[in-house]
């Protein structure tokens, strides 16, 4: 509660991971849309009640990437996975996920990407740090930078323009 600072609800998963919460309208239902140690998982915003869950590791138990969400399509990566889109789902009163393409291409570590004007910009953490560009209809590859351009970086959308700001 702002007001108070009394918790409303928690969800006592499988614990944290480092990337940031989303908020997210599916189905007509306002979810939080987080990584955890151990899966990506939707939670009511209203009740903190597991809506659905996606397993989802890495090397370490480091999932240190916040998901972007455009619609009901989420798009994540994490150390040596894959970036994936998905789609929220609702069967009835059952949520589910379900894929919508993988790019093995590119993966992200530390640094989050953007989507910006249909395409998802981010560092990868292939071939000692490459920038690219994904389709985010297709999951195509784009482009690619030259390869070992650093560890981490800052990917900034602002309007029709993206900021790449390297370590």
């Amino acid at each position: 509660d702002a007001a108070t600072g009394a918790v409303k609800w928690a969800w006592p998963g499988d614990g944290p991971a480092y990337g940031s919460p989303v908020i997210v309208l599916a189905a007509g239902t306002r979810q939080v849309v987080t990584m955890a140690q151990r899966n990506l998982v939707g939670v009511s915003a209203e009740t903190g009640a597991l809506l659905w869950q996606r397993p989802f590791t890495s090397p370490s138990a480091q999932n240190a990437i916040t998901p972007i969400v455009d619609g009901e399509i989420v798009y994540v990566s994490g150390l040596q996975n894959p970036v994936t889109a998905f789609k929220i789902v609702k069967q009835g009163n059952q949520w589910t996920t379900e894929d919508v393409w993988v790019n093995p291409d590119v993966s992200l570590y530390m640094s989050n990407a953007v989507l910006v004007r249909g395409v998802i910009f981010g560092m990868s953490s292939k071939n000692g740090g490459q920038f690219f560009g994904v389709d985010a209809k297709t999951g195509k590859t784009l482009w690619t930078s030259e390869p070992r351009q650093g560890g981490n970086a800052a990917v900034l959308g602002a309007g029709g323009v993206v900021f790449l700001l390297k370590d």
